[in-house]
Protein backbone atom coordinates (compact mmCIF):
# COMPACT_ATOMS: atom_id res chain seq x y z
CA UNK A 1 0.00 0.00 0.00
CA UNK A 2 1.61 3.84 -1.03
CA UNK A 3 1.49 5.01 2.83
CA UNK A 4 3.39 1.62 3.92
CA UNK A 5 5.68 2.16 0.91
CA UNK A 6 6.39 5.53 1.35
CA UNK A 7 7.15 5.42 5.35
CA UNK A 8 9.73 2.22 4.25
CA UNK A 9 10.95 4.68 1.66
CA UNK A 10 11.61 7.91 4.14
CA UNK A 11 12.63 5.57 6.74
CA UNK A 12 15.91 3.95 4.53
CA UNK A 13 16.83 7.52 2.84
CA UNK A 14 20.17 9.10 3.59
CA UNK A 15 20.67 12.20 5.67
CA UNK A 16 20.57 14.49 3.28
CA UNK A 17 18.17 11.88 1.01
CA UNK A 18 15.12 12.67 -0.62
CA UNK A 19 12.09 10.88 -1.94
CA UNK A 20 10.74 12.56 -5.14
CA UNK A 21 7.08 10.98 -5.97
CA UNK A 22 6.33 10.86 -9.82
CA UNK A 23 3.87 9.71 -12.14
CA UNK A 24 2.35 10.75 -14.92
CA UNK A 25 -1.24 9.95 -16.82
CA UNK A 26 -1.90 7.15 -14.20
CA UNK A 27 -4.43 8.64 -11.68
CA UNK A 28 -7.44 9.01 -13.60
CA UNK A 29 -7.27 5.15 -13.22
CA UNK A 30 -8.15 5.72 -9.45
CA UNK A 31 -11.56 6.02 -8.81
CA UNK A 32 -12.91 9.48 -7.29
CA UNK A 33 -12.47 8.41 -3.58
CA UNK A 34 -9.08 6.82 -4.42
CA UNK A 35 -8.07 9.92 -6.34
CA UNK A 36 -8.91 11.95 -3.28
CA UNK A 37 -7.06 9.42 -0.68
CA UNK A 38 -3.68 9.62 -3.04
CA UNK A 39 -4.01 14.13 -3.05
CA UNK A 40 -4.41 13.51 0.74
CA UNK A 41 -1.24 10.94 1.32
CA UNK A 42 0.54 13.36 -1.21
CA UNK A 43 -0.14 16.35 0.94
CA UNK A 44 0.59 14.46 4.48
CA UNK A 45 4.25 13.23 2.51
CA UNK A 46 4.74 17.14 1.43
CA UNK A 47 4.95 18.04 5.15
CA UNK A 48 8.31 16.22 5.45
CA UNK A 49 10.93 18.52 3.38
CA UNK A 50 12.72 15.49 2.33
CA UNK A 51 9.85 15.07 0.04
CA UNK A 52 8.86 16.66 -3.40
CA UNK A 53 5.42 15.74 -5.99
CA UNK A 54 5.79 15.84 -9.55
CA UNK A 55 2.83 14.88 -11.12
CA UNK A 56 1.43 14.80 -14.63
CA UNK A 57 -2.15 14.85 -15.11
CA UNK A 58 -5.29 15.37 -16.64
CA UNK A 59 -6.61 18.52 -15.32
CA UNK A 60 -9.64 16.36 -13.69
CA UNK A 61 -7.96 13.91 -12.37
CA UNK A 62 -6.21 16.18 -9.36
CA UNK A 63 -8.57 19.38 -9.24
CA UNK A 64 -6.64 20.78 -5.96
CA UNK A 65 -3.23 21.12 -8.07
CA UNK A 66 -5.07 21.90 -11.14
CA UNK A 67 -6.87 24.87 -9.33
CA UNK A 68 -3.68 26.28 -8.51
CA UNK A 69 -2.84 27.73 -11.55
CA UNK A 70 -4.49 29.15 -15.39
CA UNK A 71 -7.12 26.93 -16.70
CA UNK A 72 -5.39 24.43 -19.27
CA UNK A 73 -6.40 24.61 -22.61
CA UNK A 74 -7.88 21.70 -24.31
CA UNK A 75 -6.52 18.54 -24.25
CA UNK A 76 -3.32 19.35 -22.09
CA UNK A 77 -2.26 17.91 -18.84
CA UNK A 78 -1.15 20.07 -15.91
CA UNK A 79 2.40 20.11 -15.24
CA UNK A 80 2.81 20.23 -10.48
CA UNK A 81 5.33 20.42 -8.48
CA UNK A 82 4.88 19.58 -4.83
CA UNK A 83 0.79 20.07 -5.19
CA UNK A 84 0.97 23.60 -7.36
CA UNK A 85 0.76 23.83 -11.20
CA UNK A 86 3.95 25.12 -12.47
CA UNK A 87 2.88 24.54 -16.32
CA UNK A 88 0.72 22.80 -19.07
CA UNK A 89 1.88 19.79 -21.07
CA UNK A 90 1.27 17.92 -24.13
CA UNK A 91 0.25 14.26 -22.44
CA UNK A 92 2.89 12.46 -24.71
CA UNK A 93 5.40 14.61 -23.63
CA UNK A 94 5.52 16.77 -27.09
CA UNK A 95 5.12 20.69 -25.75
CA UNK A 96 5.43 21.79 -22.19
CA UNK A 97 4.28 25.68 -20.88
CA UNK A 98 5.55 26.78 -17.95
CA UNK A 99 4.96 29.92 -16.23
CA UNK A 100 5.68 32.39 -13.37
Amino acid sequence: EPPGLAAEALAALPGDGRLLVFHSAVIAYLDVPGRELFAALMRDLLTDPRVHWVSNERPRALPAVTATGPEPPPGRYVLGVDGHAVGHTHQHGRSLHWWG
